[in-house]
């Protein structure tokens, strides 16, 4: 067996490339490595790794998967620049994914924790002695050399050049942005060019951004530079001082080209495409960022035409609202801060109080926080179902062992996701509570009870004995034939209606239409936002079955005695 000066020995003129993150281990093994080797350079990330490529042929590649982010992909890079790359992999020996994979990928050699010297040194011999690389590098083989610079080249160029349009990419468009002291960044993004993939297939769709890419190379001035995003976005770059008004002058050229120009997708089959743009302007790679949300402003109201990125942006301050109440949320359900509070509802014939609508409040030390603060920033930021589980339980143990029923507002992301029948059921058995004391109300969106799953859920929840009320019925676009098909147990008539029944004809007509239709159901009605004594009256006196509002009672956190 050799000794460890031998196989030292044997290592002197190899070159090493030592991909790691960890500062301590980087350290550590570096010095160990410049012992034994003549050359060791040290990568941390896929682009270093690109850079050291181009100054050195090495004959091992050492990379830490422990520590670096994104280690199976900067060795299939790896692979790709030079498929006989010896490769050495430090791992965790119980970690089997790594190992399975790194299996797959056909690594030379492992290093295992702890190190060990030795271990470390006969791994490194044993892989010099038993590749094709080190026999090359021996013979010094000047084509070898000359390949592995070619696609050393021909990888740093693809790595900086989208395939589809051969226009620079986003990696191109970071470096220039990071050093470039002044700049205008205009981001350009195809208006609806998801319905020509859609409509056409993505084989044509990627001939229309072929196309653009070839037309906007032609409007484009010479100062300026051209990138392909991603997808159906490209940038324009002007590194020069211009006037707005020049720029300007720029993007409604842009549009009227576009306007003009027509896009053969196959024959007989030709498209116009137009952009929405957004701009920034002054230094940095955060101008992408703030030209995106000038293009997100721009796009809230309408698609095409162009905005400049304003730090005053209403969109911005809607996102950091959105996260102020994304953290609000969570920091509330874990610290037992959202609750229902319940608002009864009133029943007309017998005069009591027999269900309660459940809604949810966050306290915030002295300051009760509604819904309408919060719930747009849980609606887009994916939260309403965790809402929506946090009032069940709760509103269930509530109602635990009572004969009351109770309302629980359910939202179209909940129906979506499928999972209210399981959950509902689970929370029932719990606390003792039969499904048909459990209301389920779901906004007058009508148009969502024409989707398969949404009906399938909704007839799978009344079998279960669950009953169905649609809220605030005639605010949107209410649809009486399907709301007649579909038949719920109760319907709310908007408050807009209720609040001026007394003052406005029109109010009280459609509420008496609304009335006459659901009882030839057989739907009861409930009437929201009775706020007065007058109109409660005159609620009673149309005939609705329930009435809801202040004048009944606040919504508060115990039942109503």
């Amino acid at each position: 067996m050799r000794s460890m000066y031998e196989n030292s020995a044997q290592l002197q003129d190899v070159q090493v490339l030592y991909v790691e993150n960890d500062a301590n281990l980087k350290d550590e093994i570096y010095f160990l490595l410049r012992e034994l080797h003549a050359h060791v350079d040290v990568a941390t990330n896929l682009q270093e790794v690109f850079k050291a490529y181009q100054k050195n042929n090495y004959a091992i590649v050492i990379v830490n998967l422990m520590s670096v982010t994104n280690g199976f992909d900067i060795i299939k890079e790896i692979r790709f620049l030079h498929k006989d790359q010896s490769l050495i992999v430090i791992v965790d020996e119980d970690d089997a994914r790594q190992l399975k994979n790194s299996i797959k990928m056909g690594i030379n050699g492992y290093i295992f924790l702890p190190f060990i010297r030795q271990n470390i040194i006969n791994t490194l011999f044993e892989v010099c002695k038993h590749n094709k690389i080190q026999e090359q590098l021996e013979k010094n083989d000047a084509e070898l050399n000359r390949i592995i610079e070619e696609k050393s080249k021909q990888f740093l160029y693809d790595s900086y050049h989208d395939k589809l349009t051969d226009l620079c990419n986003h990696f191109a468009l970071s470096d220039l942005l990071a050093k470039a002291p002044h700049a205008y960044v205009v981001l350009l993004n195809i208006d609806h060019f998801r319905n020509i993939n859609d409509a056409y297939g993505f084989e044509l769709g990627d001939n229309v951004l072929r196309e653009a890419a070839r037309l906007l190379k032609m409007v484009v001035p010479s100062h300026a530079k051209l990138f392909r995003l991603n997808s159906d976005e490209f940038v324009i770059v002007i590194e020069e001082q211009i006037s707005k008004e020049k720029l300007t002058e720029l993007l409604d050229s842009i549009e009227y080209f576009f306007n003009e120009s027509e896009i053969a997708l196959e024959e007989g089959i030709e498209v116009r495409i137009s952009f929405s743009i957004g701009i920034s302007c002054g230094n940095g790679v955060k101008l992408l960022h703030e030209a995106k949300i000038a293009l997100l402003e721009l796009r809230e109201h309408n698609r095409g035409g162009y905005k400049f990125f304003d730090t005053d942006s209403t969109y911005l301050l809607k996102q950091k609202n959105n996260i102020y109440w994304i953290h609000k949320i969570k920091e509330s359900i874990s610290e037992g801060k959202l609750f229902p509070y319940f608002q009864p509802i009133f029943n007309n014939k017998t005069n009591k109080i027999d269900k309660y609508e459940c809604l949810v409040r966050i306290e915030d030390d002295d300051d009760l926080i509604a819904p309408i603060r919060f719930m747009e920033a849980a609606r887009v930021t994916g939260m309403l179902p965790i809402i929506t589980r946090t009032m069940i339980q709760q509103s269930c143990e509530k109602f635990a062992n009572s004969d009351f029923e109770f309302a629980i507002n359910i939202t179209s992301e909940d129906l979506y996701m499928d999972y209210l029948e399981e959950f509902l059921m689970r929370n029932i058995a719990r606390h003792n509570i039969k499904p048909e004391q459990v209301v389920l109300e779901i906004l007058e969106d009508i148009t969502t009870l024409s989707e398969h799953n949404i009906i399938r859920q909704l007839y799978g929840l009344r079998e279960r004995g669950f009953k169905i009320a649609i809220d605030d019925f005639g605010s949107q676009s209410s649809n009486f034939s399907r709301l007649l098909e579909f038949s719920p147990d109760y319907l709310k008539i908007d408050g807009a209606f209720i609040k001026d029944i007394i003052e406005d004809e029109k109010s009280r007509i459609i509420t008496e239409a609304i009335v006459f239709i659901s009882h030839r159901s057989n739907i009861k009605v409930i009437a929201e936002y009775v706020h007065s004594q007058e109109v409660h009256e005159a609620v009673r006196a149309l005939g609705i079955d329930y009435s809801q509002g202040y004048f009944i009672s606040q919504p508060k956190k115990e039942l109503h005695e």
